[in-house]
């Protein structure tokens, strides 16, 4: 029974230590040799011949069961061992130890545990939890709470929206409640990698099954497609009345469902899937810069920014910021980024009756109400507002003749008027005064060259 049993076990190296306890003592269990092993039945000297003969014969049979599940590179440790449980000890004292410079490698070890893509979930947890047992067994407990955080940290990227929505719960789910979330997380996109594999085989083979009926059903029709482009689904050779995407799923993403008209001004979207806060309307921004970056969107095309800056929106009397804000007038609507609120300290909280975003203190700032699977919510216009100090500088500007921002300031600085309130933060150029220096180039009264030739 117990030959059989050893051929199942992956012998001692320098690595396995741990897993090997565990099978070989169930090993000697099985066979009744654990309480030689373990010490708890000694040898006594006051015993008879006979009863003696029969403790070492188990004993010897314990000590070889043992010095045949280990590899010969870690025979030389036991070799010279008189008793199983003297083997025993001398092994665990090898490979588990716990002092200060162990204990330290472990957490260290656990810190910097890091899920790769080629690793899959019952991998990456099976090595956690070996981590934190050792912990364990060298005399370290760490509080479940930690462990979770912990673990939620070593997650990759692509589980950034797992992470984001355990992280909007009131209260931190178990630690076991994680690693089972994690697994059915992990099966989920298994099984839809597999099924988008399947349809994508399945396409292939269709198209390529019914490519020459098609061919030959486009020569033989007499209706003509146009060159241009269908305006359901952009590919050329139909018109639109005749694309065959307008049957599809209604279901789509945020930006998608801001392309079918829903643009507002004051209406802003809470977006989960975005990673910058973006808007359409150039009056919006208080301050704004030039910016080029591309803005990719579900539909696997892209947008281009015109710019980043700074937006001010008012709701229930409060005026928010909202900071690197990205301006693209190609943009059917605004939408507000749950990345760049916790990144920011915010929290955002979705449920049946809306989304709540909260500031540090937890002060409920925005509740947008759900729409057709959106979360939207209607801001006040405060660009007037933010503006005006902007509009009394460009006023007394035109008042005073079109006199130069820095003559406005030395009027004002030097006493030499009375009751003219100007702003230094805020001086544009006047697109007038700019029009007004335009003048054409002078006409050169010589010639550069002369001709050579004759008609040249």
């Amino acid at each position: 029974m117990a030959a059989s049993s050893l051929y199942q076990i992956e012998k001692l190296d320098e690595k396995n230590f741990e897993t090997w306890s565990v099978q070989v003592k169930s090993v000697l269990i099985h066979c009744g040799y654990w309480n030689y092993v373990s010490g708890e039945e000694k040898k006594i000297e006051t015993w008879d011949a006979d009863r003696k003969l029969e403790w070492d014969t188990n004993d010897r049979k314990a000590l070889a069961t043992i010095i045949l599940s280990i590899k010969s590179t870690q025979i030389n440790y036991v070799k010279n061992c008189a008793t199983s449980n003297e083997a025993w000890l001398k092994l665990t004292e090898i490979y588990k130890r716990s002092g200060p410079i162990q204990k330290v490698n472990l957490f260290k070890q656990l810190l910097n545990l890091n899920m790769k893509e080629s690793t899959s979930m019952v991998e990456f947890l099976n090595s956690f939890s070996n981590i934190v047992e050792k912990l364990n067994e060298a005399g370290i407990q760490i509080q479940d709470e930690l462990l979770a955080i912990i673990l939620l940290s070593s997650l990759p990227k692509d589980y950034e929206n797992f992470v984001m929505i355990i992280e909007t719960r009131d209260t931190l789910p178990s630690l076991s409640v994680i690693k089972v979330k994690l697994l059915e997380e992990a099966s989920r996109r298994n099984n839809q990698e597999s099924e988008d594999s399947n349809k994508q085989q399945a396409f292939r083979a269709f198209k390529n099954e019914n490519f020459n009926k098609q061919k030959d059903v486009r020569n033989k029709s007499n209706v003509k497609y146009t060159k241009g482009n269908c305006f359901i689904c952009g590919r050329k050779g139909h018109y639109a009345n005749r694309c065959t995407a307008k049957g599809e799923s209604k279901s789509f993403s945020l930006v998608a469902a801001a392309n079918r008209g829903v643009r507002k001004p004051s209406a802003w979207c809470i977006d989960s899937g975005a990673t910058s806060h973006m808007c359409c309307e150039r009056d919006s921004f208080s301050t704004i810069q030039d910016n080029n970056d591309v803005i990719s969107l579900p539909n696997k095309k892209s947008l281009c920014a015109k710019g980043k800056g700074v937006v001010i929106v008012r709701i229930n009397g409060h005026n928010i910021t909202l900071k690197d804000v990205l301006y693209s007038p190609e943009l059917q609507g605004n939408f507000l980024s749950v990345g760049k609120i916790i990144q920011y300290g915010g929290a955002v909280k979705f449920n049946r009756k809306g989304a709540f975003i909260n500031d540090k203190d937890g002060s409920l700032l925005i509740h947008a109400k759900q729409e057709n699977n959106l979360f939207m919510f209607e801001a006040e216009k405060v660009n007037e507002e933010l503006n005006s100090v902007k509009n009394i500088n460009q006023m007394w500007h035109r008042r005073f003749g079109h006199l130069n921002y820095q003559s406005l300031n030395d009027l004002v600085n030097k006493g030499m008027v009375n009751g003219l309130n100007l702003s230094r933060d805020i001086q544009e150029q006047c697109k007038t005064c700019m029009v007004g220096k335009i003048h054409a180039a002078k006409f050169p009264q010589k010639a550069e060259r002369k001709s050579g030739e004759v008609l040249e």
